[in-house]
């Protein structure tokens, strides 16, 4: 079984749980889609460079 899975900030490298595929990231994270497949995460800290 596997456990959570981890969103890692693409400029601090802070790391958050991401409680599940289908649920909102926690607060102040964001997530900017690249390409279909890949996608870069946002700390709060950092938020304001996406």
């Amino acid at each position: 079984m596997t456990g959570p899975a981890l969103a890692q900030c693409c400029i601090c490298r802070a790391t958050t749980k991401l409680l599940d595929e289908g649920r909102p990231l926690p607060d102040g994270w964001l997530y900017r889609t690249i390409t279909v497949d890949v996608g870069r995460y946002y700390c709060p800290r950092d938020a304001h460079r996406a």
